[in-house]
């Protein structure tokens, strides 16, 4: 019995061709097909490997991303919202943010009802810092209402561990990395560097002004990133074949 899964959904989400995926997983594009269709049984192998190729959690790939937009959402879809232009630095991965420099990007269905709930701001990718999905010239997003730097650490580790963050060093300078924990009194970034390489970012949190998460489209859309934790993936995998 083929067992429905929501790979085809964000893959597509992600602007990914199912032969783009299986090159960047290695594996070959029937694989791909095969796994997408339910015709091949999903492990927690299989589920981590997708997840990590489509920088998705878990539990999306078993459940959807999120609940589909109502109508009253789709009905009201802007032209764009403002985006904030940057320059990189040439010798750091540091932007600096052109506050006078704005122009509009195409949004997702929902960013009108969240924009006027969160306060989303955008703004265009000027390097590689983030790597996987995110490069050069691709539009990300962030809320300014939260800064995480006054979270307790843990929580940051357990919940978004891996996640991108745009971390403010001033009020017009950031730096865009995936947050990968903390030590000796400092947070610890991944990003990749001017010389193409990938490396460590070690920076005193008393250095930062302001943390924030980027989102995804679907988080931007739905308000919700589902996390399922490490210790159910077993259950989860288990219960989800079983159907």
């Amino acid at each position: 019995m083929d067992k429905k899964n929501y790979i085809r959904m964000i893959r597509e989400l992600r602007g990914l061709s199912q032969a783009a995926l299986a090159e960047k997983m290695g594996i070959s594009q029937s694989q791909v097909d095969r796994i997408e269709k339910g015709q091949r049984k999903l492990t927690v192998d299989w589920v981590l490997k997708f997840s990590e190729a489509l920088d998705t959690t878990f539990g999306s790939i078993l459940e959807g991303p999120g609940p589909a937009p109502s109508k009253e959402i789709s009905s009201e879809i802007p032209e764009g919202i403002d985006v904030h232009a940057t320059v990189p630095s040439m010798s750091s991965i540091n932007f600096f943010m052109l506050e006078s420099s704005r122009y509009k990007v195409p949004v997702p269905r929902g960013i009108q009802l969240l924009e006027k709930k969160g306060k989303i701001k955008s703004f265009e990718m000027c390097n590689g810092s983030l790597n996987e999905r995110y490069m050069r010239g691709d539009f990300i997003f962030y809320s300014i209402e939260k800064n995480y730097i006054n979270s307790n650490f843990d929580f940051l580790l357990k919940d978004y561990y891996r996640c991108p963050f745009l971390v403010f060093v001033s009020n017009n300078e950031c730096f865009a990395a995936r947050f990968i924990g903390f030590g000796k009194n400092k947070l610890n970034f991944s990003a990749e560097m001017p010389s193409g390489e990938r490396d460590c970012i070690h920076i005193d949190p008393s250095k930062i002004l302001s943390m924030h998460r980027i989102f995804e489209w679907e988080e931007v859309i739905y308000g919700v990133r589902r996390i399922t934790m490490y210790q159910k993936f077993d259950d989860a995998i288990k219960d989800f074949n079983a159907k």
